[in-house]
């Protein structure tokens, strides 16, 4: 087994304590502090500690690590100058104030979101009281036009459409007048399902032709009229 020499060992064992002090001593400064100058000058001043005549590997050896120590020396001093300082509070500063505008903007979209909920639920509601109005004002007016339209005495509470003969003039009738059809015209003046002239229609329920009325208002006049026959004459006189 190869033996190192002492001289070997010496300065393996200085190289190794020189390092390691001057690593705990970069370390354990707080920034800002003076540099260890003292642990680097004896670092520098090793060759003087360990002796001027070392074997050539052993004089590279120490070399390499010096050279380390100057590169991490420089390293320190670049990292705590004034001006390395004063870029890293500019770029802490600059963080916050990004961060600061991230907030806002979040905040701002999130205030924008609820602002348009709250417009949505808003046209919803209005839509929902113009709908509601609409009916109401429909309703009133249906009620409106059924209070309107006068009861017959003796009528039936209501005619089906098409509905002829009974309580009503006779089917036949029906047809040679209108075919049934209670919006029909006669140059005559007649009108409606069973073709009544304006003096007879007489303005009935509230509406100014037969024609213009519902077709169960017709139905309505025409049995009023009819009488159970006793009109008759009121539509040439004939039962068909």
């Amino acid at each position: 087994m190869r033996r190192l020499r002492p001289t070997a060992v010496l300065v393996t064992a200085v190289t190794t304590i020189i390092a390691a002090l001057t690593l705990v001593a970069i370390l354990g400064s707080a920034p800002g502090t003076a540099e260890p100058t003292r642990v680097l000058g004896t670092t520098l001043n090793a060759r003087a500690f360990t002796g001027a005549n070392l074997p050539a590997q052993n004089e590279v050896t120490l070399a390499r690590n010096l050279v380390r120590i100057r590169a991490t020396q420089r390293l320190w001093a670049a990292e705590h100058t004034p001006a390395a300082k004063r870029a890293r509070a500019a770029h802490r500063k600059l963080e916050a104030r990004r961060r600061a505008a991230h907030a806002r903007g979040v905040a701002a979209a999130r205030a924008a979101a609820a602002r348009q909920a709250a417009a949505a639920q808003q046209q919803a509601a209005a839509a929902q009281a113009a709908a509601a109005q609409q009916a109401a004002a429909a309703q009133a007016a249906a009620a409106q036009q059924a209070a309107a339209t006068p009861a017959v005495a003796g009528a039936p509470a209501g005619f089906a459409p098409g509905e002829c003969g009974g309580s009503l003039p006779t089917c036949c009738i029906m047809m040679r007048e209108s075919g049934g059809n209670p919006t029909a015209y006669n140059p005559s003046g007649a009108s409606g399902k069973w073709q009544f002239m304006p003096g007879t229609w007489a303005g009935y329920g509230g509406y100014g032709s037969a024609a213009q009325a519902p077709e169960w208002v017709q139905d309505a006049r025409a049995a009023q009229i009819w009488a159970g026959g006793a009109g008759a004459s009121n539509w040439a006189g004939d039962g068909c």
